[in-house]
């Protein structure tokens, strides 16, 4: 093939310096973007614009799609951009701190969401203040039909902690039955430990201990 010196010449925001060398039988051009950043590009990547500059501008192309959609207001991450990356990062990096809690326990993030903020900003809609996103079988994975925003009472009634029990036709966790019968929710757990029947542990009254009274001593 013909030799075609692309020195001075620009492409997208590339202007060409010099012949750079070889990459898997093609030639490479060392080339100056109008941000200021050196790239070495491929010299069939820049007559058919696969590449027209270092990276900046695609970097570009997502800071304003981001921006767009919600995921930074006045320069700070979103809420809900917040709760997007901290989701993926409890599902999938392994540093994370909530990781065993979570990607360990082979929870994961649908398809949907995983791969796109626009998608779950559009499932879930902005994060109200003062929430965060719970799901609502701690069990399930984060999708659409098993995700809401929620308060911290409601996260911890939701706990996979909060050991939930049926009594008759209801289903309440200790804390919610403890506010029903008035029982301490720590006796109501000790009762279940010790064998007790759902409905008994949580509707017999503890037992009052009597105070007995000093009676005089007669000589």
């Amino acid at each position: 093939m013909k030799f075609i010196d692309l020195s001075g010449k620009r492409f997208g925001r590339l202007i060409v310096i010099r012949r750079a060398g070889h990459q898997s039988r093609h030639i490479t051009w060392l080339c100056k973007c109008d941000c200021g950043a050196m790239a070495t590009v491929c010299g069939n990547h820049l007559p058919n614009g696969h590449t027209q500059s270092c990276g900046c501008f695609d970097r570009e192309q997502r800071r304003d799609r981001l921006i767009t959609h919600g995921a930074f207001v006045g320069g700070k991450e979103s809420l809900t951009h917040n709760s997007w990356r901290l989701m993926l990062a409890r599902c999938y990096d392994l540093k994370c701190k909530s990781f065993s809690d979570y990607g360990g326990r082979g929870i994961k993030v649908c398809a949907r969401w995983r791969h796109s903020f626009e998608n779950f900003l559009a499932d879930m809609g902005e994060r109200p203040e003062g929430t965060t996103i719970d799901r609502k079988d701690n069990d399930g994975n984060y999708c659409k039909t098993n995700c809401r925003w929620a308060g911290p009472l409601q996260q911890s009634n939701n706990s996979r902690h909060n050991r939930r029990i049926r009594v008759g036709n209801q289903v309440k966790n200790i804390s919610e039955w403890s506010r029903h019968s008035g029982i301490n929710a720590m006796t109501i757990k000790n009762r279940l430990n010790a064998g007790w029947d759902t409905k008994r542990a949580v509707s017999k009254p503890p037992r009052q201990i009597r105070k007995t009274s000093m009676q005089p001593c007669l000589l």
